[in-house]
């Protein structure tokens, strides 16, 4: 099966709200300044730097941004997303754009 992923850089300003949604795609949300509030019917995730949450394709959740925030954003669908976290998940980012203004 093919496989897909595609790496995104957006910045959003502070009191930014996305309204509940969904994606076809799983989404591994990385924080490199500001900070991030994702509410899902499951609970809710404050996502500072350092830290990223993924979301499951399919999983209904709206984000806040309560200062100007840059985030990474990786987005994968395919075959393999049967053998990622069904749920939310909080990891520890890698300091990779540490550099990057």
């Amino acid at each position: 099966m093919e496989q897909f992923f595609r790496v995104l850089e957006v910045h959003h300003l502070s009191g930014k709200n996305i309204v509940n949604h969904s994606h076809k795609f799983g989404q591994l949300a990385a924080i490199l300044q500001g900070t991030m509030i994702i509410k899902t019917d499951k609970g809710w995730w404050l996502i500072p730097p350092g830290l990223s949450l993924w979301l499951p394709a399919g999983r209904q959740h709206a984000t806040s941004y309560s200062e100007d925030s840059h985030v990474i954003l990786i987005e994968i669908e395919g075959s393999r997303l049967d053998q990622l976290p069904a749920e939310c998940q909080p990891y520890y980012s890698i300091s990779f754009a540490a550099g990057i203004n």
